[in-house]
């Protein structure tokens, strides 16, 4: 299993392309995502599939919102070893006092 996170870009915003953080997981387990947890009203979405390439799981979600709920957005995923990577080399974290 691997965890993705799924950035929706520009859904939420000053009332334009709402989507409903309870239905869009919803939605999501109905194609088959496990462990959808979103993030507020943000459009950020952490999910868990068998499936292991982003673009791939980026490309199911998109088609999903369309079908759902009408929206033509940017979807861009992440895995976690590259969300980790990321937040590693950034230094945020001992910047931030956090770790």
């Amino acid at each position: 299993m691997t965890t993705h996170l799924a950035l929706l870009r520009g859904i939420n915003v000053s009332g334009h392309k709402m989507i409903n953080m309870v239905a869009l997981k919803k939605a999501l387990e109905g194609i088959g995502f496990t462990n959808v947890v979103t993030y507020i009203q943000s459009g950020n979405v952490f999910v868990d599939t068998e499936e292991e390439n982003p673009s791939k799981v980026g490309f199911l979600i998109k088609q999903e919102i369309f079908k759902e709920f009408g929206h033509d957005v940017p979807v861009i995923v992440i895995g976690a070893a590259d969300l980790q990577a990321c937040l590693d080399a950034t230094g945020f974290w001992t910047m931030k006092g956090l770790i």
